[in-house]
């Protein structure tokens, strides 16, 4: 896998100074996350591993699945530029991406969900810029990793890094 199991992209809105929500996909619960893991399972059955992201990719652009809570939340997100700290103050002052360990403290947690049963996962926030234009902020977690749950490394970021590249063109 890709080493997290949510994301979410916050864009900048300058007129109103604010960071604010458009969009994520990903469960907003075990239970949802769980189900949709069990679906992309049943799917991937016999298909070669080299050629599973593939179809899985074909597979969602031709039948999207949007947990419709988790993007609800999402769209709810709208966050003071003057207030921001901790990974999100990195990622939209200073351009940088920044990983924040389970159980750290951080602004993001406010709206990624922290309940005291589920401190062990971590997230990244990664800017979302263009040509040194920033626009905004991919934060990614691997909450829902159940098995495979791996501290989100600067290696790991490097390999999420492209998507954020991606959104920053399609913005």
């Amino acid at each position: 896998g890709l080493g997290y199991s949510r994301a979410c992209v916050l864009a900048l809105d300058e007129a109103n100074s604010r960071l604010v929500g458009i969009t994520g996909v990903g469960a907003s619960g075990l239970i949802e996350a769980r189900r949709l893991w069990a679906e992309v399972e049943q799917k991937t059955l016999g298909i070669h591993p080299k050629d599973v992201l593939t179809a899985l990719l074909d597979d969602v652009e031709a039948h999207p699945t949007v947990s419709a809570q988790f993007v609800q939340d999402v769209k709810s997100v709208s966050l003071p530029l003057e207030g921001l700290t901790g990974a999100l103050q990195t990622a939209i002052s200073r351009g940088q991406r920044t990983a924040v360990p389970a159980g750290l403290p951080d602004q993001c947690r406010e709206f990624l969900g922290q309940t005291t049963r589920e401190l062990s996962y971590a997230f990244a926030c990664l800017p979302v810029a263009l040509k040194q234009q920033r626009f905004g902020v991919l934060i990614v977690d691997n909450r829902f990793l159940e098995l495979q749950r791996q501290p989100l490394t600067a290696g790991e970021l490097g390999r999420i890094e492209p998507f954020s590249d991606m959104v920053a063109a399609v913005i």
